[in-house]
C-alpha cells in the first residue's frame, strides 16, 4: 500500500494556478521519501485536457472524471476514498496553496499515528451558524479543521464516509462536527493555515499556506 493519497477536486480550474499547485505537492512526497500517488477528481463539465495530459505523463497521478456530473465536494471526496491506494488520505484546494517547506506533509499526517485522531491540519473556530438552515438535531460544533487542506486515514474515510446533509461548502465542518460526535479528536499542525476568503498575515512563517493570494 502507498503511504500517501493526495486528492484534489476540480471544477473548470485555472489551470496556471492549479497545475503549479499539483507540481509542487507531488514535490513534497519526494522531499519527505514517501511513496504515493496524485487522484485529481473532476466535477467540469467536460474533462480538463491538462489534467489528462499530466496522468498520461506521470504514473503517479490519477484522473478521475464524473461524466460531467458536479457531485460537489462530498461526493468526490467519497469518490476518491473508495478509489484511494494510500494509508494516508491527504486533501489539497486546487486553487489556492503555497509550499514553503516540502516537509509540511510530515506535519500533517504525523498526527494520524493516534487513532484517537480523526482528522489534521488547522484547526479554528466553526462558522456552522453561517449555514442557512441547521436541522434540529444537529449540535453546532465549537472547532472545525478548516477544509482547503487536511488529512486523514483512508480506512477511516471510507469507514466514516461524507454528509450531503449540508451546501457543499460546510462539508469539512459537517465532517468534523460527526467526528466529534463519534468521540474522535482534531489535531492542529501549527506548521500548516488554513482560511477561506481572508487575509493570513505573515505567510512565509507557515510550511504550508492555503488561500494565499
Amino acid at each position: 500500500m502507498l503511504e500517501v493519497t493526495f486528492t484534489t477536486v476540480l471544477y473548470q480550474p485555472d489551470w496556471s494556478r492549479t497545475g503549479a499547485i499539483v507540481r509542487d505537492v507531488l514535490g513534497s512526497l519526494a522531499a519527505c521519501s514517501l511513496t504515493g500517488e496524485y487522484l485529481i477528481v473532476d466535477n467540469s463539465p467536460a474533462p480538463t485536457m491538462e489534467a489528462v495530459r499530466l496522468a498520461a505523463e506521470d504514473e503517479r497521478v490519477r484522473f478521475l472524471w464524473n461524466q460531467g456530473y458536479n457531485v460537489y465536494l462530498a461526493g468526490a471526496l467519497k469518490t476518491a476514498a473508495l478509489q484511494a491506494h494510500g494509508r494516508h488520505f491527504v486533501y489539497c484546494c486546487a486553487s489556492h496553496g503555497l509550499i514553503n517547506d516540502p516537509t509540511w506533509l510530515t506535519d500533517l499526517i504525523s498526527p494520524l499515528a493516534d487513532e484517537s485522531i480523526a482528522l489534521a491540519g488547522h484547526v479554528q473556530p466553526c462558522e456552522f451558524n453561517r449555514v442557512a438552515s441547521v436541522p434540529a438535531d444537529i449540535i453546532e460544533p465549537q472547532i472545525h479543521v478548516q477544509g482547503g487542506v487536511w488529512s486523514a486515514r483512508t480506512q477511516f474515510l471510507r469507514e466514516f464516509a461524507f454528509s450531503h446533509r449540508f451546501p457543499f461548502e460546510f462539508c469539512d465542518v459537517d465532517l468534523s462536527r460527526r467526528c466529534l460526535a463519534a468521540g474522535y479528536q482534531l489535531a492542529s499542525v501549527p506548521s500548516i493555515v488554513s482560511i477561506a476568503g481572508g487575509v493570513i498575515p505573515d505567510p512565509e512563517r507557515y510550511k504550508y499556506v492555503h488561500d494565499y493570494r
